[in-house]
């Protein structure tokens, strides 16, 4: 990989406030604002996410969102 962009993010855990998803999209946001200013590299987005995949939620489903329009590949994910 000759251009590869590392991200690494803790996003805010969900607990239905509307600031906590505020504060979720922002960082979602500047997750994006990486990933389009360097649309030809490689990218590893890395961290604490802290989003569950099965339970359907305000961060789940923008987190999918982001790895569905980028076209990103999930990996190794543990509890």
């Amino acid at each position: 990989m000759s251009n590869l962009v590392l991200t690494n993010a803790y996003l805010p855990y969900f607990t239905g406030e509307v600031d906590s998803k505020q504060e979720f999209d922002q960082e979602i946001e500047n997750i994006q604002a990486i990933l389009n200013s360097n649309k030809s590299a490689n990218h590893l987005l890395l961290g604490d996410l802290n989003t569950d995949i099965i339970e359907i939620n305000h961060n789940t489903m923008r987190l999918l969102e982001i790895i569905k329009t980028n076209e990103l590949t999930m990996g190794h994910v543990e509890n």
